[in-house]
């Protein structure tokens, strides 16, 4: 069964290993050669902890993490949010879960944070996170240097 909690310090071990598996990061890292360390994610978290405009969730398959996903640059006086999503254990991906995971993520974003606007950019070449994008109704608004830069408005939702 798919659930989603609160990223927790516990999930730093996780972060590293799909930070530092090649695969799973091709499309989200900045630089590929970094190495990702236990030292460097918990200062991340002390960070993230302490930062209200960031909100991540872990996506448990029978209560085993397989992935994070989350909202960054909070503005809920614009009503606005990114969001991310990264399914890090590859025996888990193609399976729905990334599509349920996002559904998820949209719905507590709208219905309990009440934003407006969800966005967020995407390698251009990663076509399976694009489609998952457009299948939830995420559009295009730009496209910069590789990156795709799409929205969801809560208006938009559901049609």
């Amino acid at each position: 069964m798919l659930s989603f909690r609160e990223h927790l310090e516990a999930d730093i071990i996780w972060r590293v290993k799909w930070l530092n598996d090649k695969e799973t990061n091709q499309f989200v890292i900045d630089d590929p050669k970094h190495q990702a360390t236990v030292d460097e994610q918990q200062q991340w978290f002390a960070k993230y902890w302490a930062d209200r405009h960031k909100r991540f969730f872990t996506i448990c398959y029978d209560k085993q993490p397989i992935g994070f996903m989350g909202l960054s640059n909070i503005d809920e006086k614009e009503g606005r949010a990114s969001v991310f999503i990264l399914i890090g254990e590859k025996k888990y991906r193609g399976c729905g879960f990334g599509k349920e995971a996002l559904k998820y993520l949209v719905d507590f974003s709208f219905n309990n944070i009440k934003l407006k606007f969800l966005t967020l950019e995407v390698n251009k070449n990663n076509s399976a996170a694009i489609g998952l994008y457009q299948s939830l109704g995420f559009i295009k608004i730009g496209d910069r240097a590789g990156e795709i830069q799409m929205t969801l408005s809560k208006e938009s939702q559901g049609r």
